[in-house]
């Protein structure tokens, strides 16, 4: 029976060609876009999955509330130590902090490595589950001069050799460091905590003092777990009480929240100051959405297609059910019809993806290979989805054409119209309003990323470089270094700051209190800068002056934006003192007030700014270079860092550049909804192209009719297009409301946003309607030149 059924399937797919390669092709397309999109998912999704206990692990963040409210992920001593001491529903607390440090074998310049790694509590390997491929995850960093490497780092820094016992030297700011290996961890791929080194926290410098107690006490990120069965809101409230009994006047303005685990990945984009891997849910989300809506329309085409053949099949259905056959033996043919065109589909889709991923991964961003399907689990949800296709675009197909009754189908027309007609229009309906918002979406998403870059941020990003000068030997020669840079007349201007634009946060921000009014604070971010940081970066000074060299009282003044003063009040700035991060402490002046520029996202309205004179941790340096001589000035650069640094390689990029970084999960977004719309498009046009094919068919003896009294070939063009157009004005009416809704949510996340008016919906209807009007017009132009006498004799 089975093989009878492969034989019929395989013999009715030959004997409509058209419409078999419409199936598969439309089909493969559908199953190999949705596949590339719910590898990307899952892998999402897959973060931190190696981490154990991850449903008992909890970030602690502090909310600032109010005016310029925010969610911040750093934490203090103060904090870990309360956590740690003072919770019974604690089972263990960790703290963490990064950084990114030089090291190298013991006396091996040569086999330098630049190391992303992490300070930590002496329980990391612990807390976490990290697995040690050697060394005791109890006492691996008990040691203050211990290191952890992974195994790749060690394979840097060691090659083959055993990196056991091992020294190395670790070059922090100004001073090396010896540290030796006393655990090799595995590499461990999708997690938030991108380490590959682990130091303890005890690590001291050559005074003896600990590095990162002195660098990260206020500024380090602290984890939770949960003794068993201990429900984490107790722990919010007892903190937020603590905070409320120690501090009653402000209790209203902080509150403590704790993330779970699960969500440190795709749930903290709203949490700043955070130095982890990070996702965005609203991408996992919309290609989620675009996966099964490009499937969907695979699969209507195929609904449609094998529907609007069924008259053509309807004396087959008949012969079979006059000799005997059941419907349940025809609903299982037709069935096998749709698993056998699927399962084809489904293998192509594979290779298709095999060819496609090196484009995907440029898209997307990843690194994916083929054996990833097997990894992340996609082979057995690609049978389902399978299927699942087969089954969906199979069934209704099968219920509709068995139910042909044989005394009504052996009577009349093969070409005439038995069933599915309204299903197949309601289908085509649903086809046109996907196309029209993906084709909407795609220009609301295109118009905000145009505004985005073009918007004018309040200072110069385009011919600003910046680079660290946090090295050993620039610490003592900064003053020199820069006047060497300044006399080449490539050089516009230098800077040499402890925060830099581009990284959207700077190392202090705090509540500032003007003495005028010491009940009032203003949340406010600081800057500490140099007297000529304004000029290199160009930010305009509108009322005041900028920090002046020659005036010693300036080291203890302010410059300030404009909208700090908008939250001062009335009052002029330029008479006002500010206390820094305390009421009681005294009042720095302010000396002048530049225009609000943006420093992080357009997703977050301008905040409150101030400039200090930074009197220490002077770490980066801005240089403003002549537009008409970058690349010789690039070359001079390179040239002085190796003269006074010759130790480190000389790495810079342009504030543009860090810009463009802000918005990488958007440009992504863009390209990928662009390219899949494209896709879906395709599709839809591809179903259209075979319905309009067996419309015509089904209409040869009216079309050469009418042109036997007289009708022209538009006049017959317009009697098959019209029918489309009514339902894509019926889509359009539909799904306008969406678009809209779509479009409303995607840009509030956008504090600065363009209003994209109706323009995208007239563009997506417009060029809906130019599809139709090509796919349609072409076949039925086509029909219309055909010589009436030999439509009329076939039929």
């Amino acid at each position: 029976m089975l093989k009878n059924y492969l034989r019929l399937a395989i013999r009715n797919m030959w004997k409509n060609k058209v419409v078999s390669t419409t199936n598969i092709l439309g089909l493969t397309i559908g199953i190999s876009c949705s596949l590339l999109l719910l590898l990307y998912v899952k892998y999402e999704r897959s973060f931190d999955k190696s981490i154990t206990d991850r449903e008992k692990i909890y970030f602690q963040v502090f909310e600032q509330l109010g005016n310029n409210a925010r969610v911040v992920g750093l934490s203090g001593e103060e904090d870990y130590q309360d956590l740690k001491n003072n919770y019974s529903g604690i089972a263990d607390v960790v703290k963490i902090r990064n950084n990114s440090y030089s090291i190298m074998p013991q006396g091996n310049e040569n086999r330098k490595v630049s190391v992303d790694s992490w300070f930590s509590s002496a329980n990391f390997f612990e807390f976490f589950g990290f697995p040690l491929i050697e060394g005791d995850p109890t006492t691996v960093l008990n040691d203050p001069s211990a290191i952890v490497l992974t195994e790749s780092t060690a394979r840097k820094l060691f090659g083959n050799a055993n990196a056991m016992g091992k020294t190395v030297t670790i070059r922090v700011a100004s001073f090396d460091k010896e540290l030796v290996v006393k655990g090799i961890a595995q590499d461990v791929e999708n997690t938030h905590i991108p380490f590959e080194a682990i130091i303890p926290w005890e690590m001291t410098d050559s005074r003896g003092r600990s590095i990162p107690h002195m660098w990260y006490q206020a500024s380090l990120y602290t984890y939770i777990k949960l003794a068993d069965g201990y429900p984490i809101d107790l722990i919010r409230q007892s903190r937020n009480a603590k905070i409320a009994e120690e501090d009653p006047e402000h209790a209203d303005m902080y509150r403590f929240d704790y993330v779970p685990l699960t969500d440190m990945y795709l749930g903290t984009s709203h949490v700043q100051f955070m130095a982890f891997e990070s996702g965005n849910i609203n991408i996992v989300n919309t290609l989620l959405f675009i996966a099964i809506t490009v499937l969907l329309v695979a699969c209507i085409n195929h609904v449609n297609l094998q529907t609007a053949k069924g008259s053509k099949r309807a004396l087959e259905v008949g012969v079979r059910k006059v000799m005997g056959a059941h419907r349940k033996q025809l609903i299982y043919q037709f069935l096998g019809e749709s698993v056998v065109v699927t399962t084809m589909a489904a293998a192509l889709a594979v290779l298709v993806i095999d060819i496609v991923l090196p484009s995907f991964n440029q898209l997307s961003g990843k690194s994916f290979t083929t054996g990833s399907l097997i990894e992340v689990g996609l082979f057995p949800l690609l049978i389902i989805i399978t299927l699942l296709t087969a089954f969906f675009s199979g069934v209704y197909p099968a219920l509709v054409l068995s139910s042909f009754q044989p005394s009504r189908v052996l009577k009349i027309s093969a070409n005439a119209n038995l069933k599915g007609t309204k299903a197949r229009k309601v289908l085509i309906f649903f086809q046109f309003a996907i196309s029209l918002f993906l084709i909407a979406v795609t220009a609301i998403a295109y118009q905000q990323t145009r505004y985005i870059n073009s918007k004018e941020l309040g200072f110069n990003k385009d011919q600003v470089l910046t680079f660290s000068i946090s090295t050993k030997n620039l610490s003592g020669k900064l003053r020199a270094f820069q006047a060497e840079l300044e006399s080449n007349p490539g050089v516009l201007s230098t800077s040499a700051s402890t925060d830099i634009l581009g990284l959207g946060y700077t190392n202090n921000s705090g509540e500032f209190y003007p003495k005028s009014n010491p009940e009032q604070s203003i949340r406010t971010t600081l800057f500490g800068v140099d007297h000529d940081f304004l000029d290199t970066y160009q930010i305009e000074v509108i009322e005041g002056r900028n920090f002046d060299r020659t005036l010693s009282s300036d080291s203890m003044a302010l410059i300030v934006n404009e909208t700090f003063v908008s939250q001062l009040g009335g009052t002029n700035p330029l008479n006002e003192k500010v206390a820094l991060f305390n009421a009681q402490n005294e009042g720095l002046p302010i000396i002048g007030v530049v225009k609000d520029f943006h420093f992080q996202k357009l997703h977050q309205e301008i905040s409150p700014v101030a400039f200090r004179i930074a009197p220490w941790n002077i770490w980066n340096l801005s240089v403003l270079v002549d537009k008409e001589r970058i690349a010789e000035t690039l070359s001079f650069l390179e040239t002085k860092w190796n003269e006074f640094e010759p130790e480190e390689a000389f790495t810079y990029s342009f504030v543009d550049q860090k810009f463009e970084r802000f918005y990488e999960s958007e440009m992504r977004l863009l390209k990928a909804i662009t390219v899949f719309s494209v896709i879906s498009i395709a599709l839809t046009a591809l179903g259209l192209f075979g319905m309009v094919t067996f419309v015509i068919e089904r209409k040869t003896k009216e079309i050469g009719i009418r042109k036997v009294l007289g009708a022209s070939v538009l006049q017959i063009n317009s009697i098959i297009f019209r029918e489309f157009l009514l339902l894509l004005i019926i889509a359009a009416a539909v799904a306008s409301p969406l678009i809209i809704w779509a479009g409303q949510d995607w840009l509030s996340q956008f504090a600065y946003r363009v209003d994209f008016g109706i323009a995208p919906i007239f563009l997506a209807v417009l060029l809906t309607l130019v599809i139709i009007s090509l796919t349609v017009g072409l076949q039925s132009i086509k029909a219309a030149q055909q010589d009436p006498v030999k439509s009329l004799r076939n039929e």
